[in-house]
């Protein structure tokens, strides 16, 4: 066996020299040290295999070697891990959540909508569309301002303001969110390396009420569901799905993946039996055993801090900057408000055809159509100032345009040629709206 001596410290500490060059080549040592003397509460337990083929490279401990919850933040120095000492599986990059607007934090176009339940759309809380299909169940969608779930200052809810209790086969009731593939590579989705999907977030209702979430591949016409149940309380849901190693997600701005909240769902979606796993689509499979939203007028769900990211894990809420948030959405979506808002400056073509350029504040994901709000206040018009004076104007449309800008003609002008002059909103209830919005 080998032998065990005490050697002094110059830091006045005992240390234990284990010296097993007596010991047989089949034999182990084992050595406890008791951390009780350098008044700490944690011990270390060293198995060192003897005579064996294998030895761990020098400085390196390995995972067999350290008990469970025996490290702490407080055992470690700073700077003592490095990046490149992490497994790949661990991202620490800054967008690992690709859940854009996930804290509900923007939302440009309103921050209530009534009477939904006929039409599918974005309404309030950027990036969130709402589908609904078939249904005589009506709600309210507004973005709310939470008190009770500390770390999360707005949320997503949902109010029944019209019950459907007879629900027929083709009915649904779908919160979802569409990610293009530009943004999903890390997943490594259908390749031998394909990684796991960690789904999080907040949710609470007026009552305890079950329904289901899924993971839909467009691309590869694949998908895979689980069922959360959710109470009168904030609470967080994790879903860990597993990877996929069918069906690559082409690289472009294309929607690939999407996450959708059955909330409501007829025969036609619920069914079969609920998909668990990757699979071929199934509209059959998708929402089997998820109650309605519809059931009464008392219904109401509310959604927060949600989160997508590759792996096995379901890390904490990934937090950004207001700015940073607001830029993403802005890929999809940007809205010129009202109140006197300079779209641009503009010149006269001829006498009534008006011309300006908008620059978007980032590149957008495709080519945008323009929506001109021209309200219910006043004249009903945008305006155009120029040299002692000021046209009314209206119907707005886009000449040329890339992603990052385009050209606006106004054709109801009464100027002349050569004119110069500022092109803006008039009143609160007006904006000027470029969409490149994924569904």
């Amino acid at each position: 066996m080998g032998r065990a001596r005490q050697i002094a410290s110059s830091e006045n500490m005992d240390r234990i020299l284990l010296d097993a060059s007596a010991a047989s080549t089949d034999e182990g040592e084992h050595l406890l040290l008791d951390g009780s003397a350098a008044n700490t509460d944690v011990g270390f337990f060293i198995n060192t295999e003897v005579g064996t083929t294998e030895t761990p490279p020098e400085g390196f401990v390995g995972t067999s070697s350290i008990a469970a919850d025996a490290i702490d933040n407080t055992k470690i120095a700073d700077d003592a891990i490095k990046r490149e000492q992490l497994s790949s599986d661990v991202d620490l990059d800054a967008d690992r959540n690709v859940i854009i607007n996930g804290g509900m934090f923007v939302a440009q176009r309103a921050s209530s909508a009534t009477g939904l339940g006929g039409s599918t759309g974005y309404f309030t809380c950027d990036r969130w569309n709402l589908t609904a299909e078939n249904t005589n169940g009506r709600l309210t969608m507004s973005q709310e301002s939470p008190t009770d779930l500390p770390g999360f200052s707005h949320a997503i809810k949902l109010d029944c303001t019209t019950a459907d209790t007879s629900i027929a086969a083709g009915e649904d009731l779908i919160l979802s969110q569409s990610i293009e593939g530009y943004n999903l590579q890390h997943f490594k989705k259908g390749t031998s390396e394909a990684r796991g999907w960690a789904l999080s977030f907040y949710a609470k209702g007026d009552t305890t009420s079950t329904y289901a979430v899924e993971l839909l591949d467009g691309n590869n016409t694949r998908h895979i569901c689980s069922l959360f149940t959710i109470h009168s309380d904030w609470s967080r849901v994790k879903i860990n799905f597993p990877a996929d190693t069918t069906g690559a997600l082409a690289v472009n701005a294309n929607t690939m993946i999407t996450l959708n909240f059955w909330l409501h769902a007829g025969s036609t979606y619920n069914g079969g039996t609920l998909q668990t796993t990757w699979a071929a689509k199934s509209n059959a499979n998708r929402a089997v055993g998820a109650d309605s939203f519809f059931a009464s007028t008392d219904r109401n769900f509310h959604l927060t801090g949600v989160q997508l990211e590759p792996g096995d894990e379901c890390t904490e809420f990934q937090y950004e900057p207001f700015e940073a948030t607001m830029r993403k959405c802005q890929r999809y979506y940007h809205r010129v408000s009202p109140n006197n808002r300079n779209l641009g400056v503009c010149s006269y073509y001829n006498g009534t055809t008006v011309i300006t350029g908008v620059y978007f504040p980032v590149e957008m994901r495709a080519v945008p159509t323009i929506t001109e709000n021209l309200g219910t206040i006043g004249n009903q018009s945008f305006i155009v100032y120029r040299t002692s004076d000021a046209d009314y104007v209206s119907s707005a449309s886009i000449a040329r345009a890339d992603t990052s800008s385009c050209q606006i003609e106004i054709g109801n002008g009464n100027g002349t040629s050569g004119d110069s002059g500022v092109y803006s909103t008039q009143y609160s209830d007006q904006s000027m709206e470029f969409k490149a919005d994924i569904s």
